[in-house]
């Protein structure tokens, strides 16, 4: 079985369904780190990082501009 130190998903503006749907369904089952890239408008605010924590019960972070993973 292949190991991995971290899972990274890239979405567009567009790609909240899909991400709702991945979360809902990998929730607690995987182990490793997740990190989100999305394409989002500047204005949009917490919204992204409120939507992602209703459909997860993984611990749901969002970084400061430039943080450090």
């Amino acid at each position: 079985m292949i190991s991995y130190d971290i899972v990274v998903i890239g979405a567009s503006a567009g790609g909240l369904f899909a991400l709702e749907e991945l979360l809902g369904v990998i929730r607690d089952k995987i182990k490793v780190p997740i990190v989100i890239v999305q394409h989002i408008s500047a204005d949009s605010g917490d919204s992204l990082l409120k939507i992602v924590k209703n459909f997860s019960t993984i611990r749901v972070v969002e970084p400061i501009d430039k943080e450090s993973i």
